[in-house]
């Protein structure tokens, strides 16, 4: 009998601990002294709750007062049930990293001034219909990298003040037409990184103040013309990393940015742009309509052979051409490309860079010769021209020595050069790298190499050790550095003597021009000044006439 009394009271004490064990404190790292009157916050560290617990929160005295809240290196599953009745003024909730799995609703149902919410890197796989019913202040949701799938036309409802929406890294692969009919304030939508192969355009259609749209790395196959119909001005639209084998929003001009990198393009059409990259596609062709908005072209990879519409856009500041056959080039090449700042043309094709082809490139800053066929290089091309380059790269030719003048007189701005994997001899090299000739400031840039172990390497540029030449018989002497500074010289003074006889011709034009208008104006004057007081005799005089003389002559 009294062993049965003890397993049933062990049971029972067993019991009501486990019953005990089921909540589990929720409460703020800080004291409540720490707390500010008007910046009240809570962060939450270590908090583990189980599919077996509930959550108690602790009770605050100034609860009412927190706006921010975050939780660290904590296990959720769930949001904890009465969460914003208990934090009522709650504006800010980070609950990212938490592993929550599902979101219920009526969550948010108390959450009247919640206006940022992170539940971005969780484990949610649904969101429920109407879950966000109660926040009406909402602006920002973050439902990155989780496992959700579908998103229907009522996942979002409610949501009036909301501007941006964040749903990268998913498995979304259907979007409801009307998924977004009651968030007219959205500016800013990301669904990068997930499974679409299809959108509605009414899905974007029918918001008027949609900005951004990042629709990267996907499996959409075609954009419908009329997916931004209503948009007032669509800024930024990213969609690199599909399988677009067209691309035609002609009528509807993308201010700011587009991104079609790693699609299945041959052709591009693009309108009103300031930033166009079309990297890794096949185009052959592209038609620029209000190119004057048109600052940056980045087009490597692609099938280009004839790229005379392209350097007719006289707006550019950065075109990339690289890993385009478009060489052989001619001296007027980028003759009308005079504002360009970048200049990309790596493994272009180009065999041969003669005088004058970059001669209007005078604020050019950035140049890439790399993985091309040049033999020969001579850095008096570049000079006096190209005084503002700070990069410049020939990395990949097939170079044994480089002509003209010094790295420091043709770039006196140059901050960083590729030179390597040419077929320079080390004497040879270990010069070039060396002052006069460049400057120890001066980065250098390598390109690696496929096999360097047995290589010779100088300054980790790998080089030719077989021939043993002296580095003064590689260089060749440069007497024309003198005659080219002394050339300029007498152009620059020239010219400053032109100016000067210009300026003096102008102002003695304006002298004679004031001389001749005032002689008229005096001359007008005179006239004016004798009709309304006489007349004019024949010699000139003027003679008054009246009644009284002609009475007087004939009494006599």
């Amino acid at each position: 009998m009294r062993f049965e009394i003890t397993i049933i009271l062990s049971m029972t004490l067993f019991s009501t601990s486990f019953v005990l064990g089921e909540e589990v404190l929720l409460k703020c790292d800080e004291s409540e002294s720490n707390y500010e009157s008007q910046e009240a916050f809570c962060t939450v560290s270590g908090f583990y709750v189980t599919h077996s617990q509930n959550v108690k929160m602790m009770n605050y005295t100034r609860a009412n007062m927190t706006k921010f809240m975050k939780f660290y290196d904590s296990t959720l599953l769930y949001l904890p049930f009465k969460l914003f009745e208990h934090f009522p003024n709650l504006r800010t909730l980070d609950v990212s990293f938490t592993e929550i799995l599902d979101v219920p609703r009526n969550t948010f149902a108390s959450a009247n001034y919640l206006s940022f919410l992170n539940m971005s890197n969780n484990n949610i796989t649904t969101i429920q219909t109407s879950v966000f019913i109660g926040a009406n202040s909402l602006i920002r949701i973050d439902l990155s990298r989780n496992f959700i799938e579908d998103v229907n036309e009522f996942s979002f409802r409610g949501l009036q003040k909301v501007d941006k929406i964040m749903l990268a890294y998913n498995r979304i692969r259907n979007l409801s037409k009307d998924v977004f009919f009651e968030n007219q304030s959205l500016e800013t939508i990301s669904l990068e990184n997930n499974l679409l192969e299809y959108i509605d355009p009414e899905v974007f259609s029918r918001l008027r103040r949609i900005r951004e749209v990042n629709l990267s790395n996907n499996r959409l196959k075609s954009l419908h013309p009329d997916t931004f119909q209503l948009a007032y001005g669509i800024e930024t639209l990213l969609l690199g990393g599909n399988r677009l084998k067209e691309f035609s929003l002609t009528d509807k001009s993308i201010f700011l940015r587009l991104h079609l990198d790693s699609n299945q393009l041959t052709s591009l059409v693009i309108n009103s742009t300031k930033v166009v990259r079309a990297e890794n596609n096949s185009i052959s062709s592209i038609t620029a309509l209000n190119s004057n908005f048109l600052e940056k072209l980045v087009l490597g990879r692609n099938n280009f052979t004839d790229v005379s519409n392209i350097t007719n856009i006289t707006s550019l500041l950065v075109l990339d051409l690289s890993y385009n056959k478009i060489g052989p080039l001619n001296v007027t090449s980028f003759e009308k490309l005079r504002r360009l700042k970048e200049l990309y043309l790596r493994s272009a094709g180009v065999s041969k860079i003669t005088f004058g082809m970059f001669s209007k490139q005078t604020g050019l800053e950035t140049l890439d010769l790399s993985f091309n066929n040049l033999t020969y290089l001579n850095l008096n091309i570049f000079f006096p021209y190209m005084s503002k380059i700070k990069n410049f790269y020939i990395d990949g030719n097939n170079l044994t020595e480089i002509h003209g003048i010094h790295f420091a007189y043709a770039f006196p701005n140059l901050v960083k050069v590729g030179l390597s994997r040419n077929r320079f001899n080390c004497s040879y090299l270990h010069t070039i790298l060396s002052p006069p000739f460049l400057s120890g400031f001066v980065e250098l840039h390598t390109e690696p190499e496929n096999s360097t172990e047995d290589s010779t390497h100088i300054r980790d540029i790998v080089c030719d050790s077989t021939q043993h030449e002296n580095p003064s018989t590689n260089i060749k002497p440069e007497p024309e550095i003198d005659v080219l500074r002394s050339t300029i010289t007498r152009l620059e003074s020239h010219g400053r003597r032109l100016e000067v006889y210009l300026l003096a011709l102008k102002i003695l034009i304006i002298i004679l021009i004031c001389v001749c208008a005032a002689g008229l104006i005096l001359k007008y004057a005179n006239c004016e000044r004798r009709r309304f007081s006489g007349q004019f005799g024949r010699n000139g005089s003027i003679v008054f006439r009246s009644t009284a003389t002609m009475n007087s002559s004939m009494e006599h």
